[in-house]
């Protein structure tokens, strides 16, 4: 699928595994800069990982979003 999302950033919440995941390889093949989120840490770091090595653009930011202080965090991170 071409959507010309090339060097485009997007943000993925829920990005450690089922729909958030393959959205977030997805636009990392199309050439988007994908940020990761969850709450779960190590899936998260392997999703971020996993997308690195296919040849995409990813960061993980652990963030749980039911917490105001990893909402900030998350803001911070992205500014």
């Amino acid at each position: 699928m071409q959507l010309h999302l090339n060097r485009k950033s997007a943000l993925i919440t829920g990005a450690s595994q089922g729909i958030g995941k393959e959205v977030a390889m997805q636009l990392a093949k199309e050439g988007v800069r994908v940020i990761l989120t969850s709450n779960d840490e190590d899936k998260l770091n392997d999703a971020c990982d996993e997308i690195n090595k296919d040849g995409g653009s990813a960061r993980a930011i652990y963030a749980d979003l039911t917490l105001q202080k990893d909402i900030d965090n998350l803001n911070k991170n992205n500014n």
